[in-house]
């Protein structure tokens, strides 16, 4: 079973137009984010350069047109267990 989320935005009209073009072109499914992750164990540090595919860990993400100028609404399915590993 999938877990659904939703996220509703609110904000002045004017900026709302702009946020939903700026979200439309990041919810891809296939988009990639680099996480960089720093440790020192024995105080030597390590740096490692993870990625995370928006697909291993949502099945689906939309942007959902809303009635009101002031806010823009977003909703994904997360997979199961949320790990990224499919």
């Amino acid at each position: 079973m999938l877990a659904e989320r939703a996220v509703t935005l609110l904000s002045a009209p004017e900026k709302v137009g702009k946020t939903r073009q700026w979200l439309s072109s990041r919810i891809d499914l296939d988009r990639v984010l680099m996480d960089t992750v720093r440790v020192t164990p024995n105080g030597v540090e390590q740096v490692q350069t993870v990625h995370h595919r928006l697909g291993d860990y949502f099945a689906a993400t939309r942007l959902l047109p809303d009635a009101q100028a002031s806010s823009a609404f977003s909703t994904d399915s997360r997979r199961p267990g949320g790990s990224g590993k499919t």
